[in-house]
Formats: structure tokens, C-alpha cells, sequence
């Protein structure tokens, strides 16, 4: 006895179960067609039963895509590739309430009039159907499915305020692109799911999603049709799209079946509205929470016993009307539409006449519009198409290399990659089609191929643009509680996860700067919570750092090798300055204070290291009096006065005091007081830095380079500066104090009344040119009167005197002459003042030319020779004080009182050589000397 057939209509709303119901309901026959209405709803399907059966009994067919085994006894299809004429045990059509669909509606209406299954067919789909099925299929049963969660209105909600694990729904590519930034820039990204994506593009998109890389999905009503995915809520941005004709308004039944794929299985869910969407009417929203819609009144639907008899006819057969109340004919197609126009092809319709040929036509016709560039373009592709398979019986291969090699570019940004799949997609339709092409099986392996690459560099740049990968990983470790591990680089580069979060700097953060501000709380909040550990091991090894890998920089700050831990502050003292730590909130004040006493002790032993000088005489307890109360100046003063200002105090100490402080180390100057050990590089660097802090600076100044005698003198620079730089401003230089002293100890032999000039012995010790000099002789106070005369040059001494007196000058006259010569040779201010033992030796006598002296024998002795002139100063008292001097010079130079008295040829201006010294006793010669003869020998001559 024959079994019965069995017609069933499954219908709900989503949420139900209907799909997973067909699904073991072909299973349980030995063969079965399941027809759905997206490629990417057949590709899971197929993958499920594949799961369960194995590949070699399932076939996958699509438009795009087909897997056949030998064996097949399963076929997932789309709607649209069912295969026809076949005998199968099942059949089953999925979201049947598509025959209301205005484009594709007539296929699902024909499936529903015409494919049945030997033993069962199943009709799955919305509620809505119901009178539309038992109309026009009397025998079908009904099986209501109820929804296994609640759907629950949420209302409107901000994108920014919107929980993990939600979908935003659009109906534009634009709009979709635009709020998958917005919530990559909020909430670290989203995954993009649209029907135009291939199934590998959106299966790797559903992946990040579906593990947790990111919260969010956005996609078009692609979602609606089957797509099993972790929805908690839906939320339209829109409730408007473009239905190829108009904009138009969702239906309240089109709405519900976006907002059911929020809450699967057990779970409720929640849907709203979002963006520029209006909240929904109560009476909507009411309806979608129910699944209450008005009933289909009319399907679509197009003829489809066609003729082929001609061009004509099979135009008349698709356009043919129903006289049937429930059916309503579908609006003109693409593939009528492509027909039509190449009918009016002369070309075209010479070919077809005959039925084979005109069928031929209607399936190249059929050839989806995926590009999408135009009608007329795409009719002329296919008339191409047409004209090949009609005069040669197959699309040439290297036609159909070239149209692959154009596309087969998988660099671009997302519009040109998604251009390029749509354009693939055209080839990849045409390998499907028996016959068509050579070689099946390669050609479709390539435009496979193809399609897979274009679509993994889609995936790729659609996360690149969409997904911040960095943060969604660490938003999804934070809420899991899981403990986070930080990887720290040499150069301090700080890695959570695997993901690049900012810099370590000592023990300071340094959060990536590329982040935008809705990132920046979640980076922080977890690269502290991951840095936790370090900081603590950080910690100890700065704790127990040598001052060695310690410094301080010109500007007070501190630093750990290169990093900066923190700044030295204004403390009680000058010489007790405080430490403000560069420590993170977050690593604990524990580590703060270890991190501050260690630099507190760091500057403290610093401070006494290099000032140890000025802490002997604070420790020395027999001071006492004016010299305890000197030295406690001193102190203050960092180790250098300016004279002037304590003129009155230094006055006051008898000799046994000063006597006591130059035990220490302290020097008292003419023109400054100071310990020249502390005018070494690193004292007066330190020095520097705490004056500048005792003085409240806003910038400190920077110390000058070590060794340089003289330095430019800034009038702009800071008062003081130059005091405690060991230098004393004069004229446009200024001089370290110690040569200032040196200086001022050469000028007291010299008659600062009458006038002096500057020997060698000046300009060496301050690496000065004369006229370099002369500004500085001002500076200190002395007049300088710039003159010149005939040079008197050096004659040789074997023709102007006897060997004896040969380097000796007979007169003043020639002694400044030899002053001269020597002051005239040039010499860089700063460069020689670094070693002023190196100058040239200044009685050196110049070597003569030999060239010149031949030249001179051959001019003319009678003619007179040209005079040499050389410039010269002489300094003599400017009247005023130099700051820092007790009292003024006399005439001598000398401060007034008693003093040698000059001899009757010093006054004549005679030169004079006097010994300050009695003269030496002469060393008796010892008699065991072997040369103790020759030596009395030489004492005898």
C-alpha cells in the first residue's frame, strides 16, 4: 500500500524551532530537498548536515556554489536552485511568507503551487500564511510553534548606552559602515554581516562576533532570514529602506522577524530603536511582542509553464495573468527585463530562431544582476555571453581567464574589494551552469578560488576598519575577571594580551596615544590591573639600584637610567631640598614611598658628597663666633659670595679666623670668596639646580661647559646666575672667579695711575686676544686707551749685542715691545682659556724667512722700508670701585698703605729688577762628588 503524501505548514514566529523541525524531518527519510532563501542561511544549514551525515550524501546548491557527490541523498538549496523534476522522499521550503516579497516573491509562490516531496512536504514560515496555504493547498496541515523566549520592547536606546551582545539593524551599506565605526570608536569595534557578503566573509565575520572578539553586530535585515546567532537585543537605526522602487516603511510583520533573532532558545530578548530611528507606536511595538499580524492577502506570482517557441511567445508566457484572487502577477524582473531589451538586438533575434536557441537566451538571461552597474551594461555582458555559448557552444577560456585576471586583485579598500566579489560572483554563477563553460571542474575551482581570496581580504579590511581588536580583547578579559598578563620590551613597550597598550616609563604609564577617549578607560583600566606586579618589581630593583644608575638633570628632575621617577622640590634649606615622586595612583602608595625615600637618600648623599667641603665647616666645632656665622653664609651661598655683599663681614674677622676658614678651604678674593673645590663641574652643576629651586625659577638654568675660562656674558640671563656658575660677569665675557683672582693678583704690580700695559702672562691665563683683554679690563673697572706705534722688531743677537744680554731687554722700551708681540698673536677666548698651559711661549723669537731676506737683498738699500705699526692699550683706574674690592687701588695698583718705596729709576721710568726674597745661600759643593772638580771648575769662570 502506497504511503500517503503528507502536506504540513509549520508556522510561527522566529525563535521556534521550525528550521531545526526540517531538518530532522528529511533525516528521517532517505532522501530530501530543503529549499532556503539566502546562500548564507544553505551554507549552515548544509554544514549541520554535513555535521551529522557526512559530506559524501549532501549536496550544497546555489546560484554561486555547488557540491554533488556521486551519492548525494541530500540537497540544501537556495529557493531559487531547487532542482526540478527531482523524486525526493522530502521536501521542505523555508520562510514561505516570502511569496509577498515584490522581487523574489513568484519563486516561492511557484515552489509553494508546484514542489512536493514523495512521502512529506513541509511549508516553513510565518503565521501570516495560514489562509494563503489553505487556500490554495487544501490538503495541508497546520502545526502552530509557539516561540521558546519572551520578546520584550526595550524602547530607545544610545548607542554608547547599549549592552554587549547586540545587533544594530540598517537597511543602507552606508549607514551600516557609518555606526560600525561609531561603536569601534566606543566600544572597540563591531562584526558586519550583510547578504551581499559571500558566505566566507560572513562566516568570519559571525566568528569574531559569535567567540567574543567584539559586543556588537551590525548588519541589514539579512539577519531576519534563519541566522541562529548570541543576540540579546536588536536595535533599528532605521524603519525605512529602498525596496528597488521607493522608500518605503517596514511592515510590523517585516519588523518581527528582524527583532526575533534577539533572545534564542531559552533566552529572552529585547529590541528598540536607536540613532535617528523613532521609538516604535505602542500598537507596533505590541504587535512584534505578540507576533499579531494582518494576514497576506496576495502573493506573487509569474507564469511558469513558459513557451519557446519564439521571442514573442516567451515574452507573452511570462507576462501572462492569474485569474486566481489570491495570486497577483509580480512586477517586471531583471531577467524579463534583460530579455525584452536584447530581443530588440537584431543581432540576438536572428539567433534565436528556434526553441533551443530562445531557451538558451531566457537562461543566460537568468544571470543575476550582481554587479549592479546598470541595466543596460548588464544586458550588453549578457548578450556577449549569449553570443558565445550560441556560436561556439561554450564561453571561451581565455575570454573567461581575462574577466577573472581583472578582478583577481585582493588589495583595495572595502568598496573596491566589495565591487570586485560582487563582479566574481557573475563567473562563478556561470561555472555552475552545465556546459557552459570547457572545463567544469576547473573553472569553478577557480572562480572559488578567487571569490575565496577577495573574501578573506574583505574580512580582513573590514575588521581592520571596524574591529580595535586591542580593546575589545582586553573589554572582554576585564569581564571575565581574569587575571591579565603585561609583557614589557626593553624599550618599556607594554603588551596586554598580545595587544600594544602604551609605554612604561619608570614607574609612570604612558597609555597609547592613538586610542580615542571612549578606548582610553578601558586600555587604562587594564594595562594598570595587568602592571600590577611590575610595579612591585620594579620597586625593589630601584630600592636597591646603586646612586650610580641615579641622576639629576639640569632642571631638577631625577632619573632612573632614562627614565624620570621624579623632581627635586623647594625644601627648608637650600642645601635640603625635598622629592616629589613620579608614581602612578594606581601602583599603591606603598610603592610611592619606597620609590621617594630612595631618592631622598639618593640627593642627600649626593649633596654631601659633593659639597663636603661646606659640611666640614657646618660639623667644625671650633668655629665660633664671626667665623661659625661667615661659614653659615657660606653655606647659604652654596660655597661662592660676591665680596661686595659681605664686605662689612669680612671686615670684621680677625686673621686667626679667616686663617681658620682657609683650613677649609675657603679662598677670599678681591673681587669673590669661594672654595675652589667647588668650582669643579659637578659641584657647580648641583649648585645650580639649588639655587634655582631656593629662588622659585620656572626654568633652571643650565650650568656652562666645563673648562672654559671665559663665556659669553648674557645681560638677559638670570641675577646671580653668574655667581653660582663660579664666573664674574666684565665687559661682554665673563671670567671664572679663580682666574678673576689669578688676574687681579698680576694687576697689583702694575701702576694703575701712570698706566700699564698687558704682558703675556694676562692674556694667557684668559685666553684672550688684546682686544678681548681691553673689554675686560673695562668690565673690572680700568680704563683701557687704545693707541698705536711703529713695531719695533727683534734683531738677531749676534749682531746687536754680546751673547750674555742677549735675551735680556735694556730698556722698558723693548720689554713692551716684547709684551706686544706676544699680546698680538691671536688666540681664541674660550678654546685657549681650556689650557692656558699649552699658549705659545711669548719671548720666543720668530724664526726669520729666508725667501724675505733674499727679496730684501735684491731691493734697492737706499729705498726706505715701510714702518710696521702695532696697536696697543694702556690701562689705567677708571675712578670706580670693583665690586667686591675693600678698598680702592692707589697709583701703584696696591691698596693703600705702607708699600716698598720706588727707586730713583723706577721713577725715571727706568727698568728695574728687584727680589722680593733675600738672595739664596749658595749650596756648598760636596767634596765626594766624582764632579766636584769640574763643578769648582765652573764656579771659578
Amino acid at each position: 500500500m502506497a504511503q500517503m503524501q503528507r502536506i504540513a505548514a509549520v508556522l510561527g514566529p522566529t525563535n521556534t524551532g521550525k528550521t531545526h523541525y526540517a531538518i530532522e524531518r528529511m533525516l528521517a527519510h532517505k532522501t530530501g530537498v530543503i529549499g532556503l532563501p539566502l546562500r548564507l542561511l544553505a551554507r549552515e544549514v548544509y554544514d549541520r548536515i554535513v555535521a551529522i551525515r557526512g559530506p559524501n550524501v549532501v549536496a550544497l546548491v546555489t546560484g554561486e556554489e555547488r557540491i554533488v557527490p556521486d551519492r548525494t541523498q541530500y540537497w540544501v538549496c537556495t529557493v531559487e536552485a531547487m532542482p526540478e523534476g527531482l523524486a525526493v522522499d522530502f521536501l521542505a521550503v523555508d520562510e514561505i511568507q516570502l511569496c509577498g516579497d515584490p522581487d523574489r516573491g513568484h519563486v516561492f509562490t511557484d515552489r509553494l503551487l508546484h514542489a512536493r516531496g514523495l512521502h512529506e512536504t513541509l511549508l516553513l514560515g510565518a503565521d501570516t500564511m495560514r489562509p494563503a496555504i489553505a487556500a490554495l493547498e487544501p490538503k495541508a496541515q497546520f502545526m502552530r510553534r509557539d516561540r521558546m523566549s519572551k520578546l520584550i520592547y526595550a524602547g530607545e536606546k544610545k548607542l554608547n548606552r547599549m549592552g554587549p551582545r547586540s545587533a544594530v539593524v540598517s537597511f543602507s551599506v552606508d549607514q551600516v559602515y557609518g555606526i560600525a565605526e561609531l561603536l569601534r570608536r566606543q566600544r572597540g569595534g563591531a562584526a558586519v554581516v550583510m547578504g551581499a557578503l559571500s558566505p566566507r566573509t560572513r562566516n568570519k565575520q559571525v566568528e569574531i562576533y559569535q567567540n567574543g572578539d567584539v559586543e556588537f553586530l551590525v548588519a541589514t535585515d539579512a539577519i531576519g532570514m534563519g541566522l541562529n546567532l548570541d543576540i540579546r537585543h536588536v536595535a533599528f537605526s532605521a524603519t525605512k529602506k529602498f525596496d528597488g522602487r521607493k522608500m518605503r516603511n517596514l511592515f510590523p510583520n517585516e519588523l518581527a522577524q528582524i527583532a526575533g533573532r534577539a533572545g534564542r532558545h531559552m533566552n529572552d530578548g529585547t529590541f528598540g530603536t536607536t540613532g535617528e530611528a523613532r521609538p516604535f507606536d505602542p500598537e507596533v511595538a505590541e504587535a512584534i511582542c505578540d507576533s499579531r499580524f494582518q494576514p497576506l492577502q496576495k502573493l506573487y506570482w509569474r507564469n511558469s509553464d513558459l513557451q519557446f517557441g519564439s521571442l514573442g511567445r516567451l515574452i507573452g508566457s511570462l507576462e501572462a495573468q492569474t485569474q486566481n484572487d489570491w495570486l497577483t502577477r509580480v512586477r517586471e524582473s531583471d531577467d524579463l527585463a534583460a530579455l525584452k531589451f536584447m530581443a530588440e538586438d537584431a543581432e540576438v533575434a536572428a539567433r534565436c530562431s528556434d526553441g533551443p536557441s530562445v531557451r538558451l537566451l531566457w537562461d543566460v538571461c537568468r544571470i543575476p544582476d550582481f554587479r549592479s552597474i546598470s541595466a543596460t551594461e548588464h544586458a550588453t555582458l549578457l548578450s556577449q555571453i549569449f553570443s558565445f555559448l550560441h556560436e561556439k557552444g561554450q564561453i571561451p577560456s581565455d575570454w573567461m581567464a581575462r574577466q577573472l585576471a581583472r578582478i583577481d586583485r585582493p588589495s583595495g579598500d572595502i568598496d573596491t574589494l566589495s565591487k570586485r566579489l560582487a563582479f566574481v560572483r557573475t563567473w562563478t554563477y556561470v561555472a555552475q551552469r552545465k556546459g557552459w563553460v570547457d572545463d567544469e571542474k576547473h573553472w569553478r575551482g577557480e572562480t572559488r578560488a578567487v571569490e575565496d581570496r577577495l573574501s578573506d581580504a574583505l574580512h580582513e579590511a573590514l575588521t581592520q576598519r571596524f574591529v580595535d581588536r586591542r580593546t575589545s580583547v582586553l573589554m572582554r578579559r576585564l569581564k571575565q575577571k581574569e587575571r591579565l598578563v603585561a609583557e614589557i620590551s626593553k624599550d618599556g613597550e607594554v603588551t596586554v594580551e598580545g595587544q600594544f597598550v602604551g609605554k612604561l616609563e619608570g614607574f609612570r604609564f604612558q597609555q597609547d596615544t592613538s586610542a580615542t577617549p571612549d578606548e582610553a578607560k578601558t586600555l587604562r583600566a587594564a594595562s594598570l590591573q595587568a602592571l600590577a606586579p611590575e610595579f612591585h618589581l620594579r620597586a625593589d630593583r630601584f630600592y636597591n639600584a646603586p646612586d650610580t644608575e641615579i641622576d639629576f638633570t639640569d632642571q631638577g628632575g631625577l632619573m632612573w637610567g632614562t627614565h624620570a621617577v621624579g623632581k627635586l622640590v623647594k625644601g627648608a634649606e637650600a642645601m635640603k631640598p625635598g622629592v616629589h615622586v613620579f608614581v602612578d595612583d594606581e601602583a599603591g602608595t606603598d610603592i610611592a614611598e619606597r620609590v621617594q625615600r630612595r631618592l631622598q637618600h639618593f640627593i642627600d648623599r649626593k649633596i654631601a658628597t659633593l659639597f663636603e667641603p661646606l659640611m666640614n665647616i657646618q660639623r667644625d666645632e671650633t668655629l665660633a663666633g664671626l667665623a661659625r656665622g661667615f661659614g653659615f653664609q657660606l653655606t647659604e651661598g652654596l660655597g661662592v659670595l660676591d665680596r661686595a655683599q659681605v664686605a662689612n663681614d669680612v671686615k670684621a674677622l680677625d686673621q686667626d679666623a679667616r686663617g681658620t676658614l682657609r683650613k677649609h678651604g675657603v679662598r677670599f678674593g678681591q673681587y669673590t670668596i669661594f672654595m675652589p673645590l667647588l668650582l669643579k663641574p659637578a659641584p657647580t652643576r648641583l649648585r645650580l639646580v639649588l639655587w634655582a629651586l631656593a629662588e622659585d625659577l620656572a626654568e633652571f638654568p643650565s650650568a656652562p661647559p666645563p673648562g672654559l675660562v671665559t663665556i659669553a656674558n648674557d645681560t638677559a640671563a638670570v641675577k646671580g646666575y653668574y655667581l653660582k656658575s663660579g664666573y664674574k660677569p666684565a665687559g661682554d665675557r665673563a671670567i671664572r672667579v679663580d682666574m678673576a683672582e689669578r688676574l687681579a693678583d698680576m694687576l697689583r704690580g702694575h701702576d694703575s695711575r701712570a698706566g700699564f700695559e698687558a704682558n703675556p702672562d694676562m692674556l694667557s691665563i684668559t685666553g684672550m686676544t688684546l682686544d678681548q683683554f681691553a673689554n675686560l679690563m673695562e668690565g673690572l673697572g680700568y680704563k683701557a686707551a687704545k693707541g698705536e706705534r711703529e713695531k719695533v722688531k727683534a734683531v738677531p743677537a749676534a749682531d746687536s749685542a754680546p751673547a750674555e744680554t742677549a735675551d735680556t731687554p735694556t730698556d722698558a722700551t723693548a720689554q713692551d715691545t716684547a709684551q706686544e708681540d706676544a699680546a698680538a698673536q691671536p688666540a681664541p677666548a674660550e678654546d685657549a682659556a681650556q689650557d692656558p698651559a699649552a699658549d705659545a711661549t711669548p719671548d720666543a723669537a720668530p724664526v726669520p724667512d729666508q725667501g724675505a731676506q733674499k727679496e730684501e737683498a735684491s731691493v734697492d738699500p737706499a729705498a726706505p722700508a715701510e714702518p710696521e705699526v702695532e696697536v696697543y692699550y694702556t690701562f689705567t683706574w677708571g675712578g670706580r670701585r670693583p665690586a667686591g674690592q675693600d678698598r680702592r687701588p692707589n697709583a701703584a695698583g696696591k691698596p693703600k698703605g705702607k708699600g716698598p718705596r720706588k727707586s730713583k729709576d723706577a721713577r725715571d721710568g727706568k727698568a728695574k729688577t728687584f727680589r722680593a726674597a733675600p738672595p739664596k745661600k749658595e749650596k756648598k759643593i760636596d767634596p765626594d762628588n766624582p764632579f766636584a772638580a769640574a763643578l769648582m771648575g765652573l764656579k771659578d769662570s
